[in-house]
């Protein structure tokens, strides 16, 4: 990886450090999250909070802040608070799916696997995909068109890994209270949704050892990246139906300036410029090393790249979403490694 990459995604992690929680604490947000701990609430409503769930002190106070921090995203209230939400996570799955293949690059998949169930993974939900993801991503190879694909375990599950432990966690902490479930069981629920890079690690490790690997690795990869696409696209679309919809701004896509913040009026809208630094920052990591990765692969310049590249990149980003853009820069560039080195395979025998 070139330094002037490297020293982007380094920029970016620092910046959601400043942008995420210095400004968190100048705003008012911080204070907010606190007040309610301390009277043990949730917004709208009053002393419900649930705070035991493990029996570990230290578990069980990060899990009882996830509460106070997600419960205005999964409750629905704010429907524009909710949409992005829903944006956010089906962008997670792509950025996942990259992280998860070019961890396994040079490396056993059980101990890439245990990387990211137990350090890349709580790191992500602990600290923020803002300021974690840049800084994955800044330590990742790029490799060289002729380099096998980054696994020797079937990614063709990681689908099926993803829809039991991360989709349907999601999916059953956001189902409506009181009418399906009870409040304090959808707490549990956003508690249990917290630790899904561990459950899709371990399922995916289980499927390694019950079942070895089959299809081909441009299949396997493919079926992988479909899936993501799919997931990262839909969740776009369906908030930019709603925005349209319903008139919404279109500046709940990107966050304020954050030298020229007032004070959060409510716990929803300081989620809200969180949750916006958090995507913003994330996606843009992924672009830009996404983007890195293609120019070495194919040998171009950004600068050489035609204009209506350009175009309908940007269109893309709009229209697609920025990770689904990024999936696709990386696609070609992993199915080009697999060509090339089949075509290299052909010309030598």
């Amino acid at each position: 990886m070139s330094q002037t990459t490297t020293a982007a995604l380094i920029s970016l992690s620092v910046f959601a450090a400043y942008a995420k929680y210095y400004q968190s604490f100048q705003n008012g947000f911080i204070a907010l999250l606190s007040d309610m701990a301390d009277t043990k609430s949730l917004s709208g409503l009053p002393g419900g909070l649930h705070c035991e769930y493990t029996g570990f002190a230290p578990l069980d106070r990060f899990l009882t802040a996830c509460n106070i921090f997600f419960w205005p995203v999964f409750q629905g209230e704010v429907p524009n608070l909710s949409l992005y939400g829903v944006a956010f996570a089906s962008a997670l799955v792509p950025m996942w799916l990259v992280i998860v293949l070019e961890t396994h690059r040079g490396r056993r998949p059980v101990a890439a696997l245990m990387e990211l169930a137990f350090l890349a993974g709580p790191l992500v939900q602990c600290l923020g995909p803002g300021l974690v993801i840049p800084a994955i991503l800044s330590r990742l190879p790029m490799s060289t068109p002729g380099t096998k694909l980054p696994f020797g375990f079937d990614i063709g599950f990681y689908p099926s890994s993803m829809i039991i432990g991360y989709i349907l966690p999601l999916i059953l902490a956001a189902l409506p209270t009181p009418r399906v479930t009870a409040y304090e069981a959808k707490q549990q629920l956003i508690a249990v949704w917290q630790g899904w890079p561990v459950y899709t690690s371990l399922i995916m490790l289980i499927i390694h050892y019950l079942r070895p690997m089959r299809a081909s690795q441009d299949w396997q990869l493919k079926i992988a990246c479909a899936f993501a696409f799919a997931c990262s696209t839909a969740g776009h679309l369906a908030f930019l139906w709603f925005a349209r919809a319903k008139t919404a701004s279109y500046h709940v896509f990107l966050p304020p300036i954050p030298w020229r913040e007032l004070q959060v009026a409510s716990i929803e809208a300081g989620v809200l410029r969180f949750l916006q630094w958090d995507y913003t920052l994330s996606a843009s990591a992924m672009l830009v090393w996404t983007v890195a990765s293609y120019c070495r692969a194919t040998g171009k310049r950004i600068g050489q790249s035609s204009s209506v590249i350009l175009i309908f990149g940007m269109a893309g980003v709009v229209f697609l979403g920025p990770c689904s853009v990024a999936l696709l820069l990386y696609t070609s560039v992993a199915l080009q490694r697999k060509g090339v080195t089949n075509y290299d395979c052909c010309r030598s025998s």
